[in-house]
C-alpha cells in the first residue's frame, strides 16, 4: 500500500513543483484551484500517475501480498484523471497522515474521516483533491494503513 501511495505521490509531485508557482498567485482559492487544475491536466500528471503506477504494477502486487490482476483493478478505480484541486471543508476531520520522502522533500498524505478528500503536502505546501467516487474504497484502505 505504501508503494503505491509513493507512486502516487511521486507522480502528483511533478505537477505540484513544475507548477508551484500556482499555489501563491491569487488568495482567491477558486481562482488557485482553477489554474492548478489547468496546470496539472496541461502536464497530464494524471496520465502520468497511471501509466507509472501500472508500470510498477507487479512490484506493487508483490508487496501487497496480491495478484496484479488486483492492483490493476484497483488503478482503474483510483480514476486518477477525474480528481480535482478543491478547498477542504472546513468540518473535514484529519484521520491519519502518510510521510513519504521523494527525493530529499518531504512529502506527507493526509486522509480525512470524509474519504472524498485527499491532501499532498510538499515542503509546507498543500493541494487538496476531491477523489474519483470510484476511489473512496481505496481512500478508506489506505486510512487503514496508517
Amino acid at each position: 500500500m505504501r508503494t503505491l501511495l509513493k507512486a502516487l505521490v511521486a507522480l502528483i509531485l511533478i505537477g505540484v513543483i513544475g507548477f508551484g508557482a500556482y499555489l501563491v498567485v491569487s488568495p482567491n482559492s477558486d481562482i488557485r484551484n482553477s489554474m492548478l487544475n489547468a496546470a496539472l491536466d496541461k502536464a497530464d500528471v494524471a496520465g502520468k500517475a497511471d501509466a507509472a503506477l501500472r508500470a510498477n504494477n507487479t512490484e506493487i502486487a508483490n508487496r501487497l501480498g496480491v495478484d496484479v490482476e488486483t492492483v490493476d483493478q484497483a488503478i482503474d478505480q483510483l480514476a486518477i484523471d477525474e480528481w480535482e484541486v478543491t478547498t477542504l471543508p472546513d468540518e473535514t476531520q484529519a484521520t491519519g497522515t502518510i510521510d513519504v520522502p521523494y527525493e530529499g522533500m518531504n512529502v506527507a498524505v493526509t486522509t480525512y474521516d470524509d474519504p472524498s478528500y485527499v491532501t499532498v503536502n510538499v515542503e509546507g505546501q498543500d493541494i487538496t483533491f476531491k477523489v474519483a467516487d470510484s476511489a473512496l474504497e481505496f481512500s478508506e484502505l489506505a486510512a487503514q494503513y496508517q
